[in-house]
C-alpha cells in the first residue's frame, strides 16, 4: 500500500483571503508575533499497489513498485487534473510505503481534539 500526501497552496502571487482572516483572528486573540498566514490543504490518498501494478503492467518488477516510481507520474496527473488548480495553486507531493491495508475514511487523528 502506498500513501500519497499532497500539499496544495495558493501561488505566492495570488492573494490569500483565508490566510488574512486567520491572521486577523490570531492577532485579535493576542498572538501578535504571527506575521503572516498562508492557508492551504493537505490531502492524503491511499493507493493499492496491486491495482497500480496490474494497471501499469509492472507486476513482474517488484523494485519499481516498492520505489513508487510508477506511481509518481500518475499521482501528479491526479493532482493537476482534480486536486489542485495549477493556474492559481502550487503543490508538492510525497509518496511512501505504508504497512497494512487500512482503509480510513479520509479523516485523520487530530491531536488535542478529544
Amino acid at each position: 500500500m502506498k500513501k500519497i500526501e499532497v500539499r496544495v497552496q495558493l501561488r505566492r502571487e495570488v492573494l490569500d483571503p483565508q490566510g488574512k482572516a486567520i491572521l486577523k483572528v490570531l492577532h485579535g486573540l493576542g498572538y501578535d508575533e504571527v506575521r503572516s498566514v498562508r492557508a492551504g490543504k493537505l490531502l492524503t490518498l491511499l493507493v493499492d499497489d496491486e491495482a497500480l501494478a496490474s494497471r501499469s503492467g509492472s507486476a513482474s518488477d517488484p523494485a519499481a513498485s516498492d520505489s513508487g516510481a510508477d506511481l509518481e507520474p500518475r499521482a501528479r496527473e491526479m493532482v493537476e487534473r482534480v486536486l489542485a488548480n495549477p493556474v492559481i495553486e502550487s503543490y508538492d507531493l510525497r509518496i511512501e510505503t505504508v504497512a497494512g491495508s487500512g482503509t480510513g475514511s479520509g479523516t485523520g487523528d487530530h491531536a488535542g481534539t478529544d
